[in-house]
């Protein structure tokens, strides 16, 4: 199995342990009027199987991630690490241009006037310097998912 298929399967899995909680709950919480419900062993098996797939396929993906090794230096996970970086910068960047370009409206001259701290067309070319960079890295990254294999459990 490939990584990113194993990433796939991850994200089957938990989204197939949120609805089988979410069934427990409502099986959990029966009416006043009803007999004592019983959870049926069926559900309680398919949320312990589901939990258990899980748990392998974090430990193979985690695995892998650590041993990969990326085109620039340094493995998945440290390209991971640099996405959440360079998605920080980014959105602080963003928001600095946003908030660079709104204007208080002045009725008066006594009243207090804003004048833009940093350069808006600085702020907008580093954002768009970092959302290429993400991107870059986001078709690096899914490259070699794609083509590695998970380590085996």
């Amino acid at each position: 199995m490939k990584l990113a298929e194993g990433l796939l399967q991850r994200a089957s899995a938990q989204a197939r342990m949120a609805r089988l909680q979410k069934q427990l709950v409502q099986k959990a919480m029966g009416r006043s009027y009803d007999e004592q419900i019983k959870i049926p062993q069926k559900l309680l098996k398919d949320i312990e199987a589901t939990s258990t797939n899980l748990d392998l396929l974090i430990r193979r993906i985690k695995a892998t991630k650590m041993q990969v090794r990326m085109q620039g230096g340094g493995t998945l996970a440290d390209a991971l690490l640099q996405r959440e970086q360079l998605r920080l910068r980014y959105a602080s960047c963003r928001t600095m241009a946003k908030a660079a370009v709104m204007r208080g409206d002045c009725y008066s001259r006594s009243e207090v006037r804003f004048t833009n701290a940093v350069s808006v067309s600085d702020m907008y070319r580093e954002v768009k310097v970092l959302a290429k960079e993400l991107q870059d890295l986001a078709a690096r990254m899914h490259a070699v998912s794609c083509i590695t294999d998970l380590v085996e459990g």
